[in-house]
């Protein structure tokens, strides 16, 4: 049986994963408000979203960290022994691609918004727009979940396992998918839409940064760089809000 893949990553480790992370991360907060709504008999405002957002996050982000912890300390000491030089050069990889790729979708995102007569400014993406309003009342449990907790869950979920999971096809297959699947992610998570071509803007974009992560993963083989890479994209984000 075969029990590694990638340095480290334990075959039970992902059937944990896939068994029990994976729809806690996709019903974990619903499951928690319909707790909190049904049981506790309580009126949801955003505070208490705010709050279940916080705890799902934080409890997913501690069962990663304990499932995970021989394969991250592994990715440490591969880190260690390459030297600062080039951890920088793959972060400011992993940065480049993402806003470099950015630029061209706005272009165009842009030019078929004006085609279609559409008020640019009203575009946008609605996940960064919450995450903006939530910051202005709630600023440090959400800048903790953008920046600490966001990284660690999403780099472990959608490269590491994608990766591992597609390990029997090639890594090209599970980039495309990673990326896709991040992308996805995203949007679903999302409320308040305005349409489909805002919609596809939105995937279009959390997609680039899923795919320059992917990219960075494919070619560095280090989590523990995607997940680096992540926090300071997430972080500048929240910095800019």
């Amino acid at each position: 049986m075969e029990t590694k893949m990638f340095d480290g990553v334990e075959n039970k480790n992902v059937i944990f994963t896939w068994l029990v992370i994976v729809p806690f991360f996709f019903l974990g907060a619903n499951t928690i408000m319909w707790v909190m709504i049904r049981v506790a008999h309580v009126n949801v405002n955003a505070l208490y979203a705010i709050i279940t957002e916080f705890v799902t996050d934080f409890i997913l982000f501690v069962m990663l960290l304990l499932v995970y912890r021989s394969y991250l300390l592994m990715e440490i000491k591969k880190i260690l022994g390459i030297g600062t030089k080039r951890v920088i050069g793959w972060i400011a990889f992993g940065l480049g691609m993402s806003y470099g790729l950015l630029v061209p979708i706005s272009l165009i995102a842009a030019l078929i918004f004006t085609f279609l007569h559409m008020d640019v400014q009203t575009i946008s993406i609605s996940n960064q727009s919450a995450v903006a309003a939530y910051m202005k009342e709630y600023s440090i449990p959400v800048k903790i979940c953008a920046v600490i907790f966001a990284p660690v869950i999403e780099e472990l979920l959608f490269r590491t396992l994608i990766f591992y999971s597609l390990r029997k096809y090639n890594k090209n297959v599970a980039l495309w998918v990673s990326t896709v699947a991040f992308g996805l992610c995203h949007i679903l998570f999302t409320q308040g839409m305005a349409n489909l071509m805002s919609t596809l803007f939105a995937f279009s974009v959390y997609a680039v940064l899923g795919f320059a992560l992917g990219l960075l993963y494919k070619k560095s083989n280090n989590i523990l760089l995607c997940i680096i890479t992540h926090f300071a994209k997430n972080l500048i984000s929240v910095l800019g809000a």
